[in-house]
């Protein structure tokens, strides 16, 4: 969990670090400059809502089930709910979406906040497909070479934490960008303005005042 609170951290000061750089040089700045930290935003947004989202739905099964279920406390604990997993569902689409708009409006993009959410819950539905399917896969193959044994399910377990944890969110947010930057533009700096010293001294360098 400290990791995870860490990796977050990092990744949005490294954002937040490069914004001025993005700012000063991209004088005509277009949306797809930064469809990139757009992902990147929206990636951890995701696993990030995703995280908090379980937590929460897992608090709720912890209190919830003990009282649905009055003296079955060892099945509680096996199994108290659902809520993690319908939780983590439901805050991948919303971190996203926040993480999107967050790196946005440091680059001064004005984004479609309709079409990332629609885009989010899309991307989300062809990730989960794609983590299902990767399963499957994965537990037919080596269920064909070598049977089901405890190194397959190792196996088809981790793969499956990688696909949930990081191919989810990521199709997650790369739905939730392109919906983001459809129609977007971004708000261009003002010129800098010139001071009268500077003005003054440009003119006398360049001879235009004896």
């Amino acid at each position: 969990m400290r990791f995870a609170v860490l990796l977050v951290s990092v990744v949005f000061s490294s954002l937040i670090a490069l914004h001025p750089v993005y700012a000063q040089t991209d004088k005509t700045a277009d949306p797809n400059d930064y469809f990139v930290a757009e992902l990147i935003g929206g990636s951890v947004g995701a696993l990030g809502g995703g995280v908090a989202g379980g937590a929460v739905g897992a608090l709720a099964d912890i209190l919830v089930c003990p009282a649905l279920y009055p003296g079955k406390s060892l099945a509680c604990d096996v199994f108290p709910g659902p809520g993690a997993g319908i939780g983590y569902i439901v805050g991948i689409p919303v971190g996203t979406v926040i993480g999107v708009y967050t790196v946005g409006s440091m680059n001064h993009a004005q984004g479609n906040l309709w079409l990332s959410s629609l885009g989010a819950l899309v991307g989300e539905s062809v990730g989960v497909g794609i983590t299902v399917l990767l399963i499957n896969l994965l537990g037919y193959t080596f269920g064909m070479i070598d049977g089901i044994d405890s190194s397959t399910a190792a196996i088809v377990s981790v793969s499956a934490a990688v696909a949930v944890l990081v191919v989810v969110p990521v199709v997650t947010a790369l739905g939730a960008v392109i919906g983001y930057n459809v129609g977007a533009t971004v708000e261009q700096p003002p010129p800098t303005p010139v001071s009268p010293q500077a003005e003054s001294s440009c003119l006398e360098c360049h001879g235009y005042i004896p």
